[in-house]
């Protein structure tokens, strides 16, 4: 249909690729001789053949050479763009030198250091949400600037790399990673946009869960930073559960209830635990008094501290000063 619609004087040869494509290798021997053209008997060819447009068809149009040794760079041009149109699930007519200017106006790409950022912070705060819609829309976006397929995956491999760094830091690399395409050789053969963008939305979840889910302590970050935190900064008198949240960069709600779940106690009675261990050890180790120890553990009120040393050890802390002191003559 194509070479009646070329005319006699003009000639086609098809054949199919290896990627299934069906190609025409067109000889032009008289006017009119412009990508227009072609491109409008691939429109009437098209249409005849899918007059409903059910099947979604796809026709590039590589350069036009004079020379029989540059017909292969004619067919290049028309497989790359062919793999683009497809990848970013386009049906039409597309002519290489239209993608040229349009990748010109395009030319460039996501800066994904903020989108990281705020990504990683929406998922240490267990914003599910927040999370899968975040992933879906830089997909999107990604799509309308419409970068080759090589750049594209280049982009989405540079949010699935701190998706896996999330998951390595909370323990559960193992358990995510072998059921990700993402990370296997079938993600270079990944077909299209949505088909990625699913993926990705599926891995971002599969990894929340994960975290959720898990009851080691020993696997769970954020119980292990907020005691790091929390022995760096016992000494701090104003030190809260608000400041501690917002310095490891997670929900509070959320943070208050993992370190009770696989500590089994709160972080404020793990604030006066850590304190009154210090302040034991300042009074057999040094000769500080009641108030300098209470100032060294982060109490500013020395009555109260006397009252929650003498709940925690059972004696006041004269009288624990008075025995360490006794216990060290002795020895």
């Amino acid at each position: 249909m194509f070479c009646e619609l070329l005319g006699e004087k003009n000639c086609c040869i098809s054949y199919i690729n290896f990627q299934k494509s069906l190609c025409l290798l067109v000889g032009i021997c008289e006017s009119p001789y412009d990508a227009e053209w072609i491109r409008s008997l691939l429109k009437k060819t098209i249409e005849v053949c899918d007059p409903e447009g059910d099947l979604g068809t796809t026709a590039v149009i590589g350069g036009f050479y004079t020379e029989a040794n540059q017909l292969y760079d004619s067919y290049i041009e028309a497989f790359a763009l062919e793999r683009k149109r497809c990848f970013y699930e386009y049906s039409g007519v597309f002519y290489v030198e239209d993608a040229t200017e349009e990748q010109q106006e395009n030319g460039y790409l996501l800066q994904n250091d903020d989108f990281i950022q705020r990504l990683v912070a929406a998922m240490r705060q267990n914003q599910r949400s927040l999370v899968k819609e975040m992933l879906r829309t830089f997909a999107d976006s990604l799509a309308l600037l419409q970068p080759s397929r090589e750049q594209f995956l280049l982009q989405i491999n540079q949010v699935s790399s701190a998706l896996l760094d999330f998951a390595m830091e909370y323990g559960v690399t193992e358990t995510v990673e072998k059921n990700s395409k993402l990370f296997s050789s079938d993600y270079i053969e990944i077909s299209s946009v949505s088909e990625i963008q699913t993926e990705l939305i599926r891995y971002g979840e599969q990894i929340l869960q994960q975290v959720h889910l898990s009851k080691n302590s020993s696997n769970s970050a954020i119980v292990r930073r907020t005691k790091e935190y929390i022995k760096a900064h016992y000494q701090d008198d104003e030190l809260c559960l608000e400041q501690i949240a917002d310095a490891l960069d997670v929900n509070l709600q959320y943070m208050c209830f993992l370190f009770k779940k696989q500590t089994d106690t709160t972080i404020g009675a793990y604030i006066l635990q850590t304190r009154m261990e210090m302040a034991g050890r300042l009074f057999q180790r040094t000769n500080y008094n009641v108030t300098e120890v209470a100032q060294r553990v982060g109490f500013f009120d020395v009555s109260y501290f006397s009252k929650c040393f003498k709940k925690y050890f059972g004696v006041s802390p004269k009288q624990y000063q008075n025995v360490s002191s006794n216990y060290l003559k002795t020895t």
